[in-house]
């Protein structure tokens, strides 16, 4: 039998369908490891009544101390800041809000949905206090503006609220050809991070934004009666879950070309 890759005192037979069966022995890791199972599936350790330590089903272990969260109609902020207290063992606290924004996207209700038509194939995705003419400076390495080639045509906006009463936890951007559809054909990647100083995004047809200085301060002004909704149907624009900061968000692609685009404002 083959030695472990983090004992050579311990051995495993390569069949199970664990991390142990690709040579991880649980009782080298450290408590709440996570890694991919010979399964494929996640695994993590735990400790059993008798203080040993075993590998189990990361769905099996969330199951267990977790899905009780989401029989409530949403959290407190200071409830979801227990609920990370509580995981700050786990190998990453990103594997827990990941399975938050799983459920916040697909179980909780969609509100201030707003309809806009982008134009051309680019869009901005920004704070709308930036000006065009700094979208390309860098802060911590990241550009204040981001842009992506997008299928152009109608579009909606809208918010998920669950964490907290006042403000979104994720927000929506699609082309309405997959607006409540599960394309399968759509291939969702990392986006990058956007950075804010005003509390808002905006998402908006490229054509739309103002180049001009000047004209952006007067466009900029306008917005205040626009917020969380579409604006002047070419864009939407939406306030922050915690005001400033560097929010990440994900876009899905189709044909080389984003048709979705989804902000998680509670990681970040």
């Amino acid at each position: 039998m083959p030695k472990c890759k983090n004992n050579f005192k311990k051995y495993y037979n390569g069949s199970e369908l664990s991390p142990k069966g690709l040579g991880w022995c649980p009782d080298n890791e450290k408590l709440y490891k996570i890694r991919i199972g010979k399964d494929g599936n996640k695994w993590i350790i735990k400790k059993t009544n008798s203080g040993n330590k075993k590998w189990e089903k990361y769905n099996d272990f969330l199951k267990k101390h977790y899905m009780s969260i989401f029989k409530k109609k949403g959290l407190t902020e200071n409830e979801y800041n227990k609920l990370l207290d509580k995981t700050k063992n786990f190998d990453s606290i990103h594997h827990f809000n990941q399975m938050i924004f799983n459920f916040i996207l697909n179980s909780t209700k969609k509100f201030n949905k707003g309809n806009f038509k982008i134009k051309s194939n680019k869009i901005i995705i920004s704070d709308p206090a930036y000006k065009y003419s700094i979208h390309k400076k860098k802060i911590r390495g990241y550009t204040l503006a981001k842009s992506h080639t997008v299928e152009p045509g109608n579009w909606i906006g809208y918010q998920h609220y669950w964490i907290g009463k006042h403000d979104p936890s994720v927000v929506v951007f699609t082309n309405k050809k997959y607006y409540n559809k599960k394309d399968k054909s759509i291939k969702y990647k990392y986006g990058g991070v956007i950075s804010v100083d005003s509390g808002k995004i905006i998402f908006i047809d490229s054509n739309s934004f103002p180049k001009n200085d000047k004209k952006h301060s007067i466009w900029h002004d306008s917005l205040d009666e626009s917020i969380n909704r579409s604006i002047f149907g070419y864009g939407y624009i939406t306030n922050t879950d915690v005001g400033d900061g560097m929010f990440n968000y994900i876009i899905g692609t189709k044909n080389k070309k984003v048709v979705q685009l989804i902000i998680n404002f509670f990681d970040n």
